[in-house]
């Protein structure tokens, strides 16, 4: 029997048909796909080449639509602008209506109050403008990178710009002024200041005697769910605000413009993921920061969150309390008050004084303590440009530390090596000061002055023949009146002391010391056996403020200035204080005697936003403005060349 497969016939038409079979399969593909080649079996160097030419087609597909994505986000973008540049108009209309003189200080608030809104919400368009979670206009990059072509080179950059109102210049600007004081957080006041307790530039500092629980402040009455009301109380939201309105009720007489502004900032940079109430609000934990400042902006009323030039989380607003309800990311539970920027319109140094008889004026009512109570010191300009702030309380009696966390323009002042006591004076103090004056270009003075008060009626004088001045035996035994003292003192100290002694024109004693040593007195030894009192009572010279003297024995510190010797602004702080001023680590101003001054600003005047408090501040903010809108429009236009 014949076999298939040594049929020659039979093989050569299986291999015809196998063939056969290929070749329609290669027809059928081609007809069915339409490609002549379907792999590399066709043509291996067609196929390499087409492949090539498929990867280019394919990727120039997804390149057009980035175009159109890009397309998209600029015009996304240019909205945005658009919004901005519309406000920026508004706030020019605004500046130049309040340059008319027809203007009252109300109206003026009240168009005021709108410019912060629109600053706000530009703030918000620049924070808030993004394309796929992409932000537009936060600054947080200055471009984005388009794929719009086939090859690693077709890529096409987009400048990007920050268009908060800081960026452009109309907002918290940081430029370096003499001019220039901020005062310490205001929060609440002890008592009604009348009009002539306080002096701006030798000038009433209010028009009016200023009780900020009857003031009202902004011209209405703020509802902000029960959290701040309208009328400021002694310890109420808007006491910065209040004490800013009543001091530009005066501007025409003392040249100076007041802004009030508050700040409050983190002490650490990671976020703790935690829920915190602000002003009453409770803002949940969220799963980033950006997202913590966004819940913030939207659901606290008058508090603004942003990261400050070094990265920290800050609270900002235009003066009212900031409370925190829990330490959140270092700072601590309470109330934060407000803090108020003056600035002397003719720049020159502003010169703060207390009204009464010691600066040189007939009304006698004013005393540092009202200075104080507004978080103030005295400033004084010098003949020679340099400016003087001087300290409105005696020093304290302990040494200064690091960790009191005093600085004077950003440097940290502490005790100096030989200081080892804990009973330190005024000069103590100020030798730890000047030995940085070298980098802070201050110099401290101490000096000390007390008047005691002599009882020549109730006692012996020959029972008080060992009294002791700075430790010095004194022998008062022959003595008759304060003549004959003074000049017993004089004669014991020669030599020993600086401490002079002095009748006054009211007839009492005055011990002092240029040097600013702690000047102590005591008669306890007549006093301890019941021979009568000769040291009956003491204030200090330079604000009358009563020295505790018990049974004729007392100590009197010393007080502090500073001296700015090239007249720029002094900055004075001690960290981050709360209204209550409780934290152990921020007690360094208290050492010396001072108020915190300029201390959110190191250096340098922050103005807040452009401002129309005044007709000079409405035409500088038109100059501003029209800066912002030439940064705008130019920004805006480049868009054009992309669409």
């Amino acid at each position: 029997m014949g076999s298939v497969n040594t049929n020659l016939s039979a093989l050569n038409a299986q291999h015809n048909l196998s063939k056969q079979t290929r070749e329609m399969d290669q027809a059928m593909s081609r007809l069915s796909s339409g490609l002549r080649i379907n792999s590399a079996a066709d043509d291996a160097a067609g196929s390499a080449i087409a492949s090539k030419m498929e990867s280019q087609v394919r990727s120039i597909g997804v390149a057009i639509r980035n175009a159109n994505d890009a397309i998209s986000l600029t015009q996304t973008a240019e909205g945005a602008l658009g919004e901005i540049e519309n406000m920026l108009q508004r706030m020019r209309e605004l500046s130049v209506q309040a340059g008319n003189s027809t203007l009252n200080q109300t109206d003026r608030n009240q168009i005021q109050l709108e410019m912060d809104q629109l600053a706000n919400e530009i703030d918000s368009i620049a924070s808030k403008t993004h394309f796929n979670n992409v932000k537009l206009l936060d600054g947080g990059s200055d471009k984005v990178t388009m794929q719009i072509g086939a090859n690693e080179t077709d890529a096409l950059d987009i400048a990007l710009q920050h268009t908060s109102v800081e960026a452009l210049g109309v907002g918290s600007t940081v430029t370096a002024t003499k001019a220039s004081y901020v005062t310490d957080r205001v929060t609440q006041l002890n008592a009604t200041i009348a009009t002539t307790d306080i002096k701006l530039n030798g000038e009433n500092m209010f028009a009016v005697d200023f009780d900020a629980s009857t003031t009202t402040v902004r011209g209405v009455t703020d509802d902000q769910s029960g959290a701040i009301a309208g009328t400021v109380g002694a310890t109420g939201q808007f006491v910065a605000i209040a004490l800013a309105e009543a001091i530009n009720q005066n501007t025409v007489n003392h040249g100076v413009t007041a802004e009030a502004f508050n700040v409050v900032t983190t002490s650490v940079k990671d976020y703790s993921n935690t829920s915190i109430a602000i002003n009453g609000t409770t803002v949940a934990a969220k799963g980033s920061m950006e997202e913590f400042i966004d819940a913030v902006n939207n659901e606290v009323f008058e508090v603004q969150a942003s990261l400050n030039d070094e990265g920290y989380l800050q609270f900002t607003n235009n003066g009212a309390s900031i409370t925190f309800g829990a330490k959140f990311m270092g700072i601590t539970a309470d109330d934060y008050g407000g803090f108020v920027k003056l600035t002397n319109n003719n720049g020159e140094p502003i010169q703060i004084e207390a009204g009464n008889k010691e600066s040189g004026y007939t009304t006698d009512t004013g005393t540092l303590a009202d200075l104080l109570d507004l978080g103030l010191n005295v400033v004084k300009a010098n003949s020679d440009g340099s400016v003087t702030y001087k300290s409105n309380a005696v020093v304290d009696g302990t040494v200064l530390q690091a960790s009191d966390g005093l600085k004077i323009n950003g440097v940290l002042i502490e005790k100096l090596a030989s200081q080892l006591t804990s009973s330190t004076s005024a000069t103590d103090k100020a030798n730890a000061i000047n030995a940085k004056s070298d980098l802070t270009g201050v110099i401290a003075t101490a000096s000390n002055s007390v008047d005691i008060v002599l009882d020549f009626d109730d006692v012996t004088m020959s029972n008080h023949a060992d009294a002791k001045i700075n430790g010095v035996t004194v022998d008062f035994s022959d003595d008759n009146n304060v003549s004959d003292v003074v000049d017993a003192i004089n004669a014991a100290l020669v030599g020993q002391s600086d401490v002079v002694a002095q009748a006054t024109t009211a007839g009492d004693l005055r011990l002092s010391s240029k040097s600013g040593v702690t000047i102590t007195f005591s008669d306890t030894e007549s006093t301890s056996v019941g021979l009568g009192v000769l040291f009956k009572s003491a204030t200090y010279t330079r604000d009358g403020s009563t020295v505790s003297v018990t049974t004729g024995d007392a100590t009197a510190r010393g007080f502090v200035d500073l001296t700015s010797l090239d007249g720029s602004s002094i900055t004075i702080e001690d960290g981050q204080e709360d209204t209550d001023q409780t934290d152990p680590a921020n007690v360094g101003t208290d050492r010396i005697g001072f108020s915190s001054s300029n201390e959110e600003f190191i250096g340098a005047d922050v103005i807040s936003g452009v401002s129309v408090s005044t007709i000079e501040a409405a035409n500088t903010s038109i100059t501003s403005i029209d800066n912002a809108l030439d940064k705008v429009s130019e920004f805006r236009a480049s868009f054009g060349a992309y669409e």
